[in-house]
């Protein structure tokens, strides 16, 4: 039986929600969430996950830099606003290629480029160098782009055997349960004796560029020496003068055919000096815990604490807390020390975590929030009952009474699949604890 979770299309923000919803731009870039307050008080460290000139890849969104993304946008619309001026039409209207080639002028050059048009269009030499730089400059960044792409294959199974845990085992586990025990149960429920398990998909090329990072990087450096050599080669048994003269449409063809195999070379330069970070788990610093709320029925206290094995033995979870109608249901796994008592965890505070921005903000956009690399969010002051160190945190509202934060122990650890595991185990929980506080009022008390 394979159970496939996938996430809705009216969940996907449109484009225009992200200038109508400052929340939503604020998930990406979380220094949006304080306005111009920070521009106008010259407070511009602020904005350091956009502005910046620093190159590389976000580490929240893993995609550009904002900054990087509008100056590449600035130089797509100039390419544009140049080759708006080289077409011609039907009815004579505007200039062509040839047209501008052999009208040119230059301070440097000799007027007109006459037959480099006839070489770009009938040359093979011509045709091969930038339409092979190309191609091969396309190849290389799909297979960089594709890096990490055949690690997450199996991450689809884990969320698969985390919900079948929850169908075929007691609400109350006497123990909690490996993967591998998960697999076995898992295959067994064939009846027809064929295993079930999802085969991985095995991605050749990713596994190559995963096992060959440092070959990949040099890649365009090894293609533009080689072209450089061509070129010269080229021109050497060709026959024709070895010294370049502007006039020539040759010189010209051969000098475009070297700006690109040098941009192949410092491309790979790029490559080789701009990595992405390395990211590890780690282990959390603070003490476990084991709280829950004495007044909740026995069924309810077995059903959080199959949430919270079947989180983390699957997932990068390290801390679970539940709070519900204004009340602490639950503070399970690894919570931060009190400065007084080194032993002791610190308790949550759950009238002072409803007054802050982050239960607000989770509430008022209705949905899950991930915090991918909580180091970065300044609202993370406001979950002190976590380890110091957590990496990466989910907000996951429990309808409009509560809500379930999810602490991890690694940066983005929580996969797409996760999220929306946990989206569903959220309204599994919501539809029990609401069942609960209408039963019978709860209190604070709590038992470990």
């Amino acid at each position: 039986m394979g159970i496939t979770i996938i996430i809705h299309p009216k969940e996907i923000p449109l484009p225009h929600e992200f200038i109508l919803n400052r929340d939503l731009l604020a998930q990406l870039y979380p220094s949006f969430a304080e306005g111009a307050t920070p521009f106008f008080t010259l407070n511009w460290s602020k904005y350091a996950e956009f502005l910046t000139f620093r190159g590389g890849l976000d580490q929240v969104t893993r995609g550009l830099w904002l900054t990087d993304i509008a100056h590449h946008n600035l130089a797509i619309d100039v390419l544009f606003l140049i080759a708006g001026h080289m077409y011609r039409t039907n009815w004579g209207i505007g200039h062509g290629l040839k047209d501008i080639l052999e009208a040119h002028k230059g301070p440097f050059t000799s007027q007109g480029h006459k037959g480099l048009y006839e070489i770009l269009t009938t040359s093979w030499h011509a045709q091969l160098y930038p339409n092979g730089f190309l191609c091969a400059s396309s190849i290389v960044d799909e297979m960089i782009q594709n890096f990490n792409k055949g690690k997450n294959n199996t991450d689809r199974f884990s969320m698969e055997a985390g919900i079948l845990q929850r169908l075929v085992v007691p609400l109350n586990p006497p123990r909690r349960r490996s993967v591998s025990r998960l697999r076995s149960i898992r295959v067994s429920l064939n009846s027809e004796g064929e295993s079930q398990v999802p085969k991985p998909k095995r991605e050749l090329l990713a596994e190559w560029v995963s096992k060959n990072d440092d070959v990949v990087r040099s890649l365009p450096i090894y293609i533009g020496g080689a072209s450089l050599v061509a070129v010269l080669l080229n021109r050497a048994v060709s026959g024709i003068a070895p010294v370049a003269d502007a006039s020539s449409s040759q010189s010209r063809a051969d000098l475009l055919t070297l700006g690109l195999a040098v941009t192949n070379i410092l491309n790979g330069l790029v490559w080789l000096s701009i990595r992405p970070k390395t990211i590890y788990m780690v282990d959390p610093n603070g003490v476990e815990c084991r709280r829950i709320n004495h007044a909740l029925p026995e069924p309810v206290i077995s059903e959080l604490l199959w949430a919270w094995e079947s989180l983390s033995d699957v997932t990068c979870c390290r801390s679970l807390v539940v709070v519900y109608d204004g009340i602490c249901m639950l503070q399970i796994g690894f919570a931060d020390v009190l400065q007084s008592n080194g032993d002791e965890p610190v308790v949550v505070d759950a009238d002072k975590l409803i007054q802050g921005s982050l239960y607000k903000g989770a509430f008022r956009s209705g949905s899950q929030s991930y915090l991918a690399n909580l180091s970065l969010y300044p609202g993370k002051t406001e979950l002190p009952f976590l380890p110091s160190n957590t990496q990466a945190v989910i907000l996951q509202p429990l309808g409009n009474k509560g809500i379930a934060i999810v602490g991890g122990d690694t940066i983005r650890g929580f996969t797409t699949s996760d999220q929306a595991w946990i989206t569903l185990i959220g309204e599994k929980l919501d539809a029990t604890l609401a069942k609960a506080v209408d039963k019978a009022p709860l209190t604070v008390q709590e038992k470990s």
